[in-house]
C-alpha cells in the first residue's frame, strides 16, 4: 500500500505498476522526494530516541526526502526603511544575515544562540548587530553541535546551522546582521501565556536564585513568562498549558536544583468593553504652593478577538501638548493591566484620546498619568465588561470501547465538538474546551481510558465566560483579596 500510495503521485511509475512490473527503489525514493516537496505526502516513521531505534532512518529521511536550502524560495527581509531585501547565498560581497531559533543556557559556555545562517559568512570575532535591541555584539566562539559534541569552528556561512557563543541580548526568533547593512526578517510571533503557577522558593536566599533560573527558563522558551505578583510577593510561572508547565517547574528541580512551592494553576482571564463608553478624568489637588491639575477625555470601544490594545490620539495639540498625551496614555494602559471588573488585564479595546486641559503652571506629566488612569476606568465602567477565558483546540484518541465516557466527560467540561474520525477501532475527536474546565485532564483521560487514551491541548482564543461562572469568579476574586468591590 506504501508503494502505491508513491505510484499515484508519479505517472511513469502508476504506468509500471499498471503493467505489473515493480519499480526501482531509487525510482521511488525519487519520487517520494518530489510528492514530498510538493506537499503531496508526508513521510511518517516509526522509533525511539529513547531506545536509539530508527535514529538512522530517519535521519536518512531527513537528507532524503526534506527540502535542501536550495529547493526553498530565497528569504526575504526588510531595511530599516521598510525596503523588501532578498537574501542571497554567500560570498565575500554577501553580507551577513542570520535567526536565532534556539537559544540555551549551556553550563560551560554560558549563553548559546543556535542560529541558521542565510547569507554571507561569519568569523569568529566579528560584530554582529540585533536590530530588535540595536546592540551590537562581538562573536566570541562559532561551535558546530553533533548531538551532545561541540566542535569550534572559525567560520559560519550561509546554509550552516551553527551556534554562537557572545550574542546575549538575542531572544528566540530575533535577527542577527552585518551592522553596516541592518536587515530585519520576519519575526516568530509567538502566544501569551494562557495559564499560571505562583512559585514560592523554599528559604529567602533562593529567592533570588528561583527569578534567575526562571528567567534562564524564560529565555529558551518564548511561551514561557516569570512575572512578580506585587500583592504576595509570589513569582508567577505562566505558560501554554498544564503539561507545558509541570515540564518547566521540573526542569527547575532537576537542571537547577530549586525545589519551589508550586500554587494550584491560575488561569489567565482577560476583560474587555461591551460597549463604547466615553468619559473626562479630572485631577486637582492644591498642596502649599503650586497646585496639581490635568483633565483627560478619551472614548473606548471594543475590539474583535485578539485585537490588542489601540491607542489613538485625536486631541487638539494646543488643547492637550503630546507630552501630555503620552502620559495620559501611560496612565491608561497601567489601569488596564491592572483591569477593572475582576482584576484581570483589559483586551481587545481601542482608546481615543479626545482632548483635555492643563495648567502652564500646576500640570505635569505625573498629574496626567492620574487623570489617564482615572479616564478609562469611568470610560470602562461606562462601556460594561465581560469576563474572557482562554479556550483550547482539543484532539483526543481513544478507542471505540471508551468513546461514550470521554465524549460525556467532554461535553461535561463545556466541550464544544468539532469533529468525529473513525479510524479502525479507534477514534479521534476534535473540538473546542475552556483551559479553567481541561485542568486534571490527563489523569481524568488516563483513568477513563485506562491509559490507553491520548490528548493535545493547543490555545485557540479567548471568549466569554458565562454570566453565572464569571460571577463566581469575581466572587472568589473579592474572597481572595485581588480586588477591592465589585463595580
Amino acid at each position: 500500500r506504501l508503494v502505491d500510495a508513491i505510484c499515484e503521485t508519479d505517472e511513469a511509475l502508476f504506468a509500471q505498476r499498471i503493467e505489473g512490473r515493480e519499480p526501482e527503489i531509487d525510482m521511488l525514493r525519487a519520487a517520494l522526494r518530489r510528492a514530498t516537496l510538493s506537499g503531496l505526502l508526508v513521510p511518517v516513521l516509526c522509533g525511539s530516541a529513547k531506545r536509539r531505534i530508527g535514529l538512522q532512518p530517519l535521519l536518512d529521511a531527513i537528507v532524503d526526502y526534506l527540502p535542501a536550502p536550495a529547493d526553498r524560495p530565497a528569504p526575504r527581509g526588510t531595511d530599516l526603511d521598510g525596503a523588501e531585501k532578498t537574501l542571497t547565498g554567500s560570498g565575500p560581497d554577501v553580507y551577513f544575515c542570520a535567526s536565532a531559533f534556539k537559544i540555551v543556557t549551556d553550563p560551560h559556555v554560558g549563553h548559546l544562540a543556535w542560529v541558521r545562517v542565510f547569507s554571507g559568512r561569519l568569523d569568529v570575532g566579528d560584530t554582529v548587530l540585533n536590530p530588535r535591541t540595536g546592540e551590537q555584539e562581538r562573536i566570541g566562539r562559532i561551535y558546530q553541535i553533533h548531538a551532545n559534541r561541540r566542535e569550534h569552528v572559525g567560520r559560519a556561512q550561509a546554509g550552516d546551522v551553527v551556534a554562537l557563543v557572545g550574542v546575549k541580548s538575542a531572544v528566540t526568533g530575533d535577527t542577527l546582521c552585518n551592522p553596516k547593512h541592518p536587515i530585519l526578517l520576519e519575526p516568530v510571533h509567538f502566544p501569551e501565556p494562557v495559564i499560571s503557577v505562583a512559585l514560592t522558593p523554599p528559604t529567602d536566599e533562593e529567592r533570588d536564585r528561583l527569578h534567575l533560573s526562571a528567567a534562564r527558563l524564560c529565555e529558551e522558551d518564548p511561551t514561557l513568562q516569570i512575572s512578580f505578583d506585587p500583592e504576595t510577593g509570589e513569582q508567577l510561572l505562566s505558560g501554554m498549558g498544564e503539561l507545558h508547565l509541570e515540564i518547566a517547574v521540573d526542569r527547575l528541580r532537576s537542571e537547577y536544583g530549586i525545589s519551589a512551592r508550586v500554587s494550584p494553576l491560575q488561569i489567565a482571564y482577560r476583560e474587555t468593553a461591551q460597549r463604547k463608553g466615553e468619559a473626562t478624568g479630572s485631577y486637582r489637588k492644591q498642596s502649599g504652593g503650586h497646585g496639581h491639575f490635568a483633565q483627560v477625555r478619551l472614548r473606548v470601544e471594543p475590539l474583535k478577538r485578539s485585537e490588542g490594545i489601540l491607542f489613538v490620539n485625536r486631541a487638539n495639540p494646543v488643547e492637550l501638548p503630546e507630552s501630555y498625551v503620552r502620559a495620559a496614555e501611560a496612565g491608561a494602559r497601567e489601569a488596564l493591566a491592572r483591569g477593572i471588573l475582576a482584576g484581570y488585564p483589559v483586551t481587545d479595546l481601542r482608546v481615543t484620546i479626545l482632548g483635555g486641559r492643563y495648567h502652564e503652571i500646576d500640570s505635569n506629566s505625573l498629574d496626567f498619568r492620574i487623570a489617564g488612569s482615572m479616564a478609562i476606568r469611568q470610560a470602562l465602567q461606562q462601556a460594561g465588561l465581560f469576563l474572557l477565558e482562554p479556550v483550547m483546540q482539543a484532539d483526543i484518541h481513544s478507542s471505540e470501547d471508551y468513546l461514550s465516557g470521554v465524549l460525556a466527560d467532554f461535553l461535561r467540561r463545556r466541550g464544544q465538538v468539532d469533529d468525529l474520525d473513525i479510524y479502525g477501532k479507534m477514534r479521534r475527536l476534535r473540538g473546542e474546551v475552556p483551559l479553567s474546565e481541561a485542568r486534571g485532564y490527563a489523569s481524568a483521560l488516563r483513568n477513563m481510558t485506562q491509559g490507553r487514551g491520548t490528548f493535545t491541548l493547543e490555545f485557540r482564543r479567548y471568549d466569554l465566560v458565562p454570566e453565572e461562572l464569571a460571577e463566581e469568579i469575581i466572587r472568589e476574586r473579592v474572597e481572595a483579596g485581588k480586588i477591592n468591590v465589585r463595580l
